[in-house]
C-alpha cells in the first residue's frame, strides 16, 4: 500500500559528492525479482585493480540540505502541503493509456485560485502512450502467464505481465506486473528512475480490497496518501487493438484491464482525498485557501 504514517514527513537528505547518493540494495538483493540466476563469481585475478586505483578524493560529509527558497522556508512553519498531485494541470498526452506516480525531492508551489502554496515533495506523474498491444506467452513457474507488450508508434512503450489460472470458466489473476522498458533493479536502487517504473499486484483481486480498507483509514492528521505503488489507467486502455492474441490471452487482457481499472479508480480517490485533507490541514494553521479545482482531464477518468 502507498499510505504512510504522517511523521514521515521530512527533509531529504543530500549528499555534497559528485557521485551523489550512494546505491542501496532492494530488500532481498538486486537478483530476487529476476527469472535467470545472477552470472557467477569469476576467479580472483593474480593483480588486484587496487593496484592501479588513484587516491579517493576528499569528499564533504553526507548532510541535511538547508531550505534555500521561500517554499522551503514556508514548509518548516508548517504552512506547507505535503504530497500534492497538482490536478489542475492534469493534461495527459493524447495516446495516454496509463500513469504511474513518483514523489519528487525538492519543494515547489501549487497554484490554488490566486495563491501559491509550497508543497514538498510534490507528486509528478509519467504517463504511457500506446496504440497497439501484442500479446505472447510467458514462461511461469506454476499457473499461466501472458505478457502484453503496449507499443507506440512502433516503439515498446510498456509491458504488462498477468499470471492466474482458469477457475469453473473466470481467470482467477494471481500476479499484474506493469513494466517500464528502462526499469532495472540496478537504476531503481541509484535512484535513476522512480521505483513505479516496475509496479507489481500480487493476488490483485485482495489488494484491491485491502487498498480500499487503507483509503477509509485516511484522514488529515495520522496518514498521507504517496500513490508510488498504483496507477492511473486511462478508459483508452481497453480498446487498443490486441494482436498476436489467442483467446485465452484475450479473455486474460479482459481480465487484466479490468483489475488495473478497479485500482485506478481507487487511486484517484485516495489523490483527492489527501488534496482535500491537505488542504484542510493548511487552514487549521490560518492560511485561506482556494477551493480546488481539478482540470477536465483528471474529472473524466
Amino acid at each position: 500500500m502507498s499510505l504512510r504514517p504522517l511523521a514521515e514527513r521530512q527533509r531529504h537528505a543530500v549528499c555534497n559528492s559528485f557521485l551523489g547518493t550512494g546505491v542501496v540494495a532492494p530488500s532481498g538483493g538486486f537478483w530476487s525479482r529476476l527469472s535467470v540466476s545472477p552470472t557467477s563469481t569469476p576467479a580472483k585475478p593474480t593483480t588486484s585493480l587496487a593496484d592501479f586505483a588513484l587516491p579517493a578524493p576528499a569528499l564533504a560529509p553526507c548532510r541535511m540540505a538547508a531550505p534555500v527558497d521561500a517554499a522551503a522556508k514556508a514548509c518548516d512553519t508548517g504552512a506547507c502541503l505535503y504530497g500534492i498531485l497538482d490536478t489542475t494541470r492534469f493534461a495527459p498526452p493524447e495516446h495516454a493509456v496509463l500513469s504511474t506516480f513518483s514523489s519528487a525531492e525538492r519543494t515547489s508551489h501549487i497554484l490554488l485560485g490566486e495563491r501559491k502554496l509550497p508543497c514538498d515533495s510534490p507528486i509528478e506523474m509519467r504517463h504511457v502512450e500506446g496504440d497497439l498491444v501484442q500479446a505472447s506467452q510467458l514462461l511461469v513457474e506454476t499457473g499461466v502467464g501472458h505478457a502484453f507488450d503496449i507499443f507506440h508508434r512502433g516503439h515498446a512503450a510498456t509491458r504488462i505481465e498477468a499470471q492466474g489460472r482458469l477457475v469453473e470458466g473466470k481467470w482467477d489473476l494471481s500476479r499484474i506486473a506493469v513494466v517500464s522498458p528502462d526499469y532495472s533493479a540496478l537504476t531503481v536502487a541509484a535512484g535513476m528512475i522512480p521505483t513505479s517504473s516496475m509496479l507489481e499486484f500480487d493476488e490483485p483481486e485482495s489488494y484491491t480490497k485491502d487498498l480500499e480498507a487503507s483509503l477509509s483509514e485516511l484522514n488529515q492528521d495520522e496518514n498521507v496518501y504517496i500513490p508510488e505503488r498504483e496507477l492511473i489507467v486511462s478508459p483508452r486502455l481497453s480498446t487498443l487493438p490486441l494482436t498476436s492474441a489467442s483467446t485465452e490471452q484475450r479473455e486474460v487482457w479482459r481480465a487484466t484491464v479490468s483489475a488495473l481499472t478497479k485500482i485506478s479508480r481507487l487511486t484517484k480517490a485516495g489523490v483527492d482525498q489527501h488534496l482535500v485533507n491537505e488542504l484542510e490541514r493548511v487552514r487549521k494553521t490560518g492560511v485561506v485557501v482556494a477551493r480546488h479545482r481539478p482540470s477536465a482531464a483528471w474529472v473524466d477518468l
